[in-house]
């Protein structure tokens, strides 16, 4: 499942030199293919703002931090795919012997 579409990006294919980033939701592991990697960061929830208070309704965004000069979205995993993204996954992954 290829979410560039989703952010505005344009679309392109698998590439074996691709960025990977591996992360755990409550019902699977995900990879999520990146452009690059820059860090990682490590932010107490006292740190983060709700994301309410900067974007209201973005509701897979768990939280925001401010870094310098920029803005860090923390997507909630969990809830990023749609009903719909998810049901396909699923298929797929039945399909697929997974």
């Amino acid at each position: 499942m290829n979410v560039r579409k989703r952010f505005g990006l344009r679309e392109q294919e698998p590439d074996w030199n691709d960025y990977l980033i591996i992360a755990r939701t409550s019902r699977r592991s995900v990879s999520l293919a990146v452009d690059s990697v820059i860090g990682v960061i490590e932010q107490r929830p006292d740190e983060m703002t709700q994301p309410d208070s900067i974007v209201p309704g973005i509701g897979y965004v768990a939280g925001v931090v401010k870094l310098e000069g920029e803005i860090l979205f923390i997507h909630d995993l969990d809830r990023f795919l749609s009903l719909e993204e998810e049901t396909r996954l699923d298929d797929a992954m039945v399909g697929a012997g997974g």
